[in-house]
């Protein structure tokens, strides 16, 4: 009944200016400038931000708060990390994240992160602080033990910015491996409205780190997917005195307290002078165009250093998200925030590189290794077992001999052809094939064997009809199992 007087009201004292209101950090276009939207405040070319407003939706929100003099932050925090290789990887990380979204850039395929690892007590929370001291106070730090409608509203209010998550070690391996898909996939689930209509779904890009005191595969208790891997890199953290490689003449303890006392006493300062500085040049002619060049010219030399002449696949993603980090660290070192020298963030992100690189299968993508070692596992426990001899084919069906009931296929002597040495030959059936993968798609898994010759093709696809001797014809995934001992 009090409507019509609510609404006449509203007609009489209506204001002229209009309010905005964002629940989404990142990028937004206001009065047709680019703005960044973010829980610790609105970024916009002119400064003047008095109508725009963020409704936080989780503690990490409203941890996007300051606290001392970016002066501070520098000196006791950004300064001493820009000596050690891991604190520059962090810190760097930490300023990745507007630049994700920017049009050109790498979007959600560079979405993920790193998985600091390392013994106990070597400072890896130290390094995820100091990351989130770019941003906010130690609140920002959130437990991988958390409900998935908890870890939407977190990623949802640390979208573009930075989402650290604490010791992974001792969560559910099977919600760490549903999140490790979910936080880059950047959506959140389907949900309805008590009406029954759908509700608009959860969005964000994220750029994380996360600790934990053992690689994913371990703390998953299986072989994680190369999706998984690819999303959560991990990232070996000990170093000379635990996460640190030089502790600046102090005696290592007194430099981890040092560090650990100043991120929980400066922070948030740096963020908005780095996002007003992005916010000037995105608004620039061509600004989007020439902040773009310069990640892909980042990535180039990541890759270029790595000595690497054929980066694809998992690779060229982690070095994506490398310039990613590496990009904003420069930019801010540009506009005064990082008082580290320039480049020195490049050139750690590609010795980081490298070394995932060469610690992972010497330029041989993740899935391919996976993919491979799941076909040779099967083979090498129960190959004469479950594949039926090609001469023996009719027998099998006729109940003479072996019955083979549980038979993957079958395998055939092949002698050396085409410089091949003498080998097996495994005849799969598709249902077998499907059946041989955990932590790799089996329809990619066939594509990347079949790139590598492993797999035979017929008309561009890796699937083959072929007759089998007293049987007739069936199809088949032709493996080649030729042991060289390299791919």
């Amino acid at each position: 009944p009090g409507a019509p007087f609510l609404m006449k009201f509203i007609s009489e004292h209506a204001s002229a200016s209009v309010d905005y209101l964002f629940s989404k950090s990142g990028w937004q276009s206001h009065n047709g400038k680019h703005a960044f939207a973010w829980p610790g405040g609105i970024s916009t070319e002119d400064g003047d931000a008095s109508n725009l407003h963020f409704i936080s939706a989780s503690e990490a929100g409203m941890a996007f708060t300051s606290q001392g003099t970016i002066d501070e932050w520098q000196k006791h925090v950004a300064e001493p990390l820009g000596h050690n290789k891991f604190g520059v990887l962090a810190s760097s990380t930490a300023f990745a994240g507007p630049l994700i979204n920017i049009p050109g850039s790498f979007g959600l395929s560079a979405a993920g992160g790193w998985n600091l690892w390392g013994a106990k007590k070597t400072g890896k929370t130290i390094l995820l602080g100091a990351a989130a001291s770019v941003w906010g106070s130690p609140r920002m730090i959130k437990s991988w033990n958390t409900s998935g409608c908890g870890m939407e509203a977190t990623c949802t209010d640390t979208s573009e910015t930075l989402l650290c998550v604490d010791e992974m070690t001792g969560t559910d391996p099977d919600a760490i491996g549903k999140l490790t898909y979910q936080i880059p996939n950047g959506v959140g689930r389907l949900r309805a409205k008590p009406t029954g209509e759908k509700k608009e779904e959860s969005h964000w890009f994220s750029i994380m780190i996360s600790t934990s005191e053992h690689s994913l595969s371990t703390v998953m208790r299986g072989d994680p997917t190369g999706g998984q891997r690819v999303r959560m890199v991990d990232i070996d953290c000990n170093s000379r005195f635990g996460v640190f490689d030089d502790t600046c003449g102090q005696a290592p303890n007194k430099f981890a307290a040092a560090v650990n006392s100043a991120r929980s006493q400066y922070f948030g300062t740096a963020a908005p002078v780095y996002l007003k500085h992005l916010v000037g040049l995105r608004n620039k002619p061509d600004g989007d165009k020439k902040i773009v060049k310069r990640i892909k010219e980042i990535q180039d030399r990541i890759i270029s250093e790595s000595g690497i002449t054929d980066v694809k696949g998992d690779a060229d993603v982690i070095a994506g998200r490398l310039a990613l980090a590496a990009a904003g660290a420069e930019m801010a070192v540009d506009c005064g925030v990082l008082p580290w020298e320039s480049g020195r963030a490049t050139d750690v992100c590609s010795e980081v590189f490298r070394d995932w690189y060469h610690a992972n299968g010497g330029g041989v993508d993740n899935e391919l290794i996976s993919a491979l070692e799941a076909v040779r596992d099967v083979i090498d426990a129960s190959g004469s077992a479950r594949f039926i001899p090609w001469d023996r084919a009719r027998d099998a069906i006729d109940g003479i001999g072996s019955r083979y009931n549980d038979a993957l296929g079958y395998v055939r002597w092949q002698k050396a052809v085409e410089g091949r040495p003498e080998h097996n030959v495994y005849y799969i059936f598709p249902k077998g094939w499907n059946g041989l993968f955990k932590s790799v798609d089996p329809q990619r898994a066939a594509k990347l064997l079949a790139e590598k010759g492993l797999l035979a093709k017929k008309d561009g696809q890796p699937m083959n009809t072929v007759y089998v001797p007293g049987v007739g014809t069936k199809k088949f995934r032709v493996f080649s199992d030729i042991r060289t001992g390299r791919l």
